[in-house]
């Protein structure tokens, strides 16, 4: 997204990507994808 200028990004997804058996710092793998490589 930064190197090509881009000004946002769009998650859309079908079941949200939350999961509620996983560990704390596991629960949302998608948000967590896009903030270490998207945002950072």
């Amino acid at each position: 997204m930064k190197a090509k200028g881009l000004g946002g990004v769009i998650q859309w997804e079908l079941n949200e990507g939350y999961l509620s058996s996983a560990a704390a710092g596991q629960r949302n793998p998608l948000l967590k994808a896009i903030h270490d490589n998207v945002l950072h």
